[in-house]
C-alpha cells in the first residue's frame, strides 16, 4: 500500500470505530430504557420479565442472589441450624479458595413454607437480570 491507501484505509477504520461508537452508546441508551420500564411494571414482589409490543417481545431472565452473611444474620434465630446448614453450600478449596454459597433450591423449600420465615428471606433476596431476549413476534399469515 501506498501512503494515500494507507490514509484511505485508516481514515475509514476511523470512522468505522466512531460510528460503532455513537452505536453501542445508543444501543446502551435503547437498553436502560427497556430495563427502566420492566422495573416500573415491578413491584417488591413480582418482577416484570416480559414486554409485549405489536411486533416485537422482550423477555428478561433473572437470577436470584443472596448474600450468605445476609441469609445468616437474617434467619438465624428462624430456622433450626440443620435447615441453615442445608441451604448454605460450604466453601471449599480447590485451587483456589471459593465462598460459601446459598442452595436456592434448599431456600425455596423454606420459602414454600411460608411465614415470617419467607418474609426475612424476600427481604435480603436480591434480582439480578442476566440477559434480555428481543425476538419479532410470528404474525398469523406467517410473516
Amino acid at each position: 500500500m501506498n501512503q494515500n491507501e494507507i490514509d484511505a484505509v485508516l481514515r475509514e477504520y476511523e470512522v468505522i470505530s466512531v460510528q460503532l461508537d455513537a452505536l453501542k452508546k445508543k444501543q446502551d441508551e435503547v437498553l436502560g430504557l427497556i430495563y427502566k420500564e420492566l422495573d416500573s411494571r415491578s413491584s417488591d414482589t413480582n418482577w416484570a420479565t416480559k414486554l409485549i409490543g405489536k411486533e416485537y417481545e422482550c423477555t428478561r431472565s433473572a437470577k436470584k442472589i443472596i448474600s450468605v452473611e445476609d441469609f445468616r444474620e437474617a434467619l438465624g434465630e428462624w430456622i433450626e441450624p440443620e435447615d441453615m446448614d442445608r441451604c448454605i453450600r460450604q466453601g471449599e478449596t480447590v485451587i483456589k479458595e471459593l465462598p460459601d454459597r446459598i442452595k436456592l433450591n434448599e431456600v425455596n423449600t423454606l420459602m414454600k413454607e411460608g411465614g415470617m420465615v419467607a418474609e426475612q428471606i424476600e427481604k435480603i433476596t436480591e434480582k439480578v437480570s442476566n440477559g434480555i431476549k428481543i425476538k419479532q413476534k410470528e404474525t398469523k399469515n406467517g410473516k
